[in-house]
């Protein structure tokens, strides 16, 4: 019952009040019946009693409506309360579907950049094997053309001239000056009407791997690849042939390759390795 109270309060005073206005008019009656002979002055004061009445009710309205007041302020506190709580969920819920979207953008962002990185890098190793694969393919025709060039002259040639020219006459000569004249009055004519197709594709060879690899351990590689496939008597053509007067940009930097495999016995003399360069005794001695 008082739970009940509690819960309905204004029902129990509102019975309570009407219990009261409808109980005055029985109240009144019983004492107008027991009060005849009340003089006329008593009538006025009972008449006043309506008036305490109407007092009570005023109090009563007056008092309903603070009740209504206060608990109508009190309803609006908790809907504010309610209000707030459900502004912060919804703030809470829209902050996490904001930090989910962002996870979800930055996770997709990631394998966005993953995947194009990976494909990136397989374009590129595509585009690096094709260039290797062209670089390659130029490389071992030109080589291929040099062995036909060879073969072409005959393979014999070489080693005639250095039995015939190279060996009798340069190999007689003990100074630079004296090797100059040598070589100026037979392997240079040699050389010019009969080697001059070979010189052009030993320079266009080198120059095709100098001008495509950049790096020099690549460089290295197909230069010791290229070098290996001449002769000696190639070689020591060349060496004579760019030792004296006949500038080449890259000499100073495959000299060192084409030297390997070289003996400075092969050479028209021995001595004459320090007056074609002074590395190249060093070098050629390394590999007797």
């Amino acid at each position: 019952m008082k739970n009940h109270f509690k819960k309905y309060p204004f029902f129990y005073i509102g019975l309570m009040v009407v219990g009261l206005w409808a109980a005055t008019p029985f109240a009144m009656s019983w004492l107008v019946s027991n009060c005849d002979s009340l003089p006329f002055e008593k009538w006025g004061q009972i008449g006043d009693m309506f008036g305490a009445t109407n007092a009570l009710f005023s109090a009563l309205t007056f008092l309903g409506l603070i009740i209504t007041i206060i608990r109508q302020q009190s309803e609006i506190k908790e809907s504010a309360n309610q209000f707030a709580e459900q502004k912060a969920q919804l703030q809470k819920h829209h902050e996490e579907q904001k930090e989910q979207a962002r996870k979800i953008f930055d996770e997709q962002k990631e394998q966005t950049q993953k995947n194009f990185d990976l494909e990136k890098e397989y374009l590129r190793k595509q585009v690096r094997i094709q260039n290797l694969e062209r670089f390659e393919n130029s490389f071992f025709n030109l080589m291929q053309v040099h062995q036909q060039k060879y073969e072409q002259d005959g393979s014999g040639i070489f080693q005639s001239t250095f039995n015939r020219i190279i060996k009798p006459s340069l190999g007689s000569q003990k100074n630079f000056q004296s090797i100059q004249q040598s070589y100026d009055g037979g392997l240079k004519f040699e050389i010019q009407t009969t080697y001059l197709s070979f010189v052009n594709t030993f320079e266009v060879i080198v120059n095709f791997i100098m001008s495509r690899k950049r790096k020099d351990r690549n460089r290295e590689k197909y230069l010791k690849m290229y070098f290996h496939s001449i002769t000696s008597y190639e070689k020591v053509i060349l060496i004579y042939y760019y030792n004296f007067g006949n500038d080449f940009k890259h000499w100073d930097y495959i000299k060192f390759f084409l030297f390997k495999g070289l003996t400075k016995h092969q050479l028209g003399d021995p001595d004459h390795a320090p007056l074609l360069d002074p590395n190249v005794e060093d070098l050629l001695g390394k590999i007797i």
